[in-house]
């Protein structure tokens, strides 16, 4: 789901949206700028990776030439100081991510409990935002 103030233009992307786990996109369609994607994502620990990394693969492809923030709970920890579980996954997301040109901006935890902590939650853009980094840190 995505929250949009009222009076910002936009149109929702049907076209981009998985087939194979929970996702919402929005195009913001103001006058005189430039295109701008807004993409939730939700992928629950039971979808298979491969399958949803080809899914949104093929959906970020058709998306390359548009300012895209892709956010969400993609269920792979990104983590790497100290985690050798889930190696192959983080190795296959980050894949992912650099092939389409997106940075990933989020490096603490956003998980926590008192025995563990996992970073599942992402924010990723293919343009610098400066305003993207300064809410994060």
């Amino acid at each position: 789901m995505i929250f949009i103030r009222d009076g910002i233009p936009y149109s929702s992307r049907t076209d981009l949206m998985s087939k194979v786990c929970e996702s919402s996109c929005i195009e913001d369609v103001r006058p005189k700028c430039k295109t701008l994607l807004v993409w939730t994502v939700y992928r629950a620990p039971d979808v298979n990776l491969d399958i949803f990394i080809e899914d949104l693969s093929h959906s970020l492809h058709t998306s390359e030439d548009v300012h895209t923030i892709l956010l969400g709970d993609f269920n792979v920890d990104m983590q790497t100081l100290g985690k050798v579980t889930n190696k192959e996954q983080r190795r296959k997301l980050s894949k992912l991510l650099s092939i389409h040109n997106f940075e990933q901006f989020i490096a603490d935890p956003t998980r926590v409990t008192e025995t563990s902590s996992t970073l599942i939650d992402l924010l990723s853009t293919v343009v610098f935002f400066h305003w993207t980094l300064a809410i994060i840190r």
